[in-house]
């Protein structure tokens, strides 16, 4: 016969256990899943500061690659400015050389003494042939001591106006040689050399001697390997004058290409016309004023450099550390999500 009571005693023994262990497997439910949401809580914002941390080396480098990119161009615009100058000054010596030696000579004191234009054209047309062929010599003038213009050895037909420009002026002022670069009335940037003429000491007239700067800038071009573009202000001409002149030139020209500026020279890349990548090629472009001898900014030369080697060496630099930078932080946070595991594994090992 059974006892109640311990039958009683044994149904509420054996519920009191199975609600223990039940409560002892949801308590190590809870644990684990405590420990694994820690994990993702660790490893997720790990693995966000290391995406972040990748993407900054990336932004870092190519900021510092264009810092240095557009210091050596500061650089460059230095040295060529420099090297314009020094161009400059050694043509204008050679122009001087050649107009001291026509001062200097007897027979064109005498021609300019008796203002024999036909004497003067003798004397020295065949030197304006073998300068303009040898060193494109484009301007030879005679004027007398008022600077009425005598003869221009380049265009004989036209004589007898008055020369205003700053180089006759400033000649005629300090009664020596004056020289600088100046704006012809056909848009023509011309270094032009003026030197007095004296008898004994007696003014009785002047010799110039000018080159357009084409040669220079073509000189200048080769030297540092850019492109040039020479940009003439549009307030310094006249637009019928010079669309009559660079069609005596033979030059194809258009005064509405540009807004403000009309193009007085170009060399082979001059259609880029402000593009910063062209046929797969990038440039930069650096501006130089031009001032003629009276200070005036009457434009300025746009140099166009090839950066395209530069713009590959920052691209493949920026995305190879950007790419090492993921693979490590990949590595580390493999290394430390199998860190959290050990760690959970002990620690549920322990409990």
């Amino acid at each position: 016969m059974i006892n109640p009571s311990k039958g009683g005693i044994t149904i509420v023994f054996k519920t009191a256990f199975t609600s223990f262990l039940v409560k002892l497997i949801g308590r190590s439910h809870e644990r684990k899943t405590t420990l694994r949401s820690i994990t993702k809580r660790l490893l997720v914002p790990f693995a966000l500061a290391a995406l972040l941390l990748s993407i900054g080396v990336g932004v870092l480098l190519y900021w510092q690659s264009h810092q240095n990119m557009q210091e050596r161009l500061s650089q460059k615009r230095t040295v060529i400015t420099e090297q314009l100058a020094s161009l400059l000054s050694q043509q204008a010596m050679g122009l001087g050389i050649a107009a001291k030696t026509v001062a200097a000579d007897p027979q064109t004191h005498q021609a300019l003494s008796n203002a024999d234009i036909e004497a003067l054209s003798n004397r020295w047309a065949p030197l304006y042939r073998e300068l303009n062929q040898t060193h494109r010599l484009t301007h030879f003038y005679f004027f007398d001591a008022r600077r009425i213009c005598l003869l221009r050895l380049h265009g004989p037909q036209k004589r007898g106006d008055l020369i205003n420009r700053f180089t006759a002026l400033e000649a005629e002022w300090r009664g020596r040689a004056s020289y600088g670069l100046e704006l012809g009335p056909l848009g023509t940037l011309t270094l032009r050399y003026v030197q007095p003429i004296y008898n004994v000491e007696k003014l009785i007239g002047y010799v110039e001697l000018g080159k357009e700067i084409e040669d220079l800038l073509e000189q200048l071009g080769k030297s540092f390997g850019v492109e040039l573009m020479l940009m003439i202000k549009k307030s310094y001409l006249n637009q019928k004058e010079w669309e009559a002149g660079m069609s005596m030139l033979r030059r194809s020209a258009s005064w509405s290409e540009y807004n403000d500026t009309v193009l007085a020279y170009a060399s082979a890349q001059a259609h880029l016309q402000g593009s910063l990548v062209f046929n797969d090629r990038h440039f930069a472009y650096l501006h130089l004023g031009v001032f003629d001898v009276a200070l005036k900014e009457i434009g300025y030369l746009q140099v166009i450099v090839d950066v395209t080697q530069v713009h590959l060496n920052t691209r493949f630099l920026v995305l190879s550390s950007v790419l090492l930078a993921l693979a490590l932080s990949g590595i580390l946070i493999g290394l430390f999500y199998l860190l959290l595991r050990y760690t959970d594994k002990a620690l549920l090992a322990g409990q």
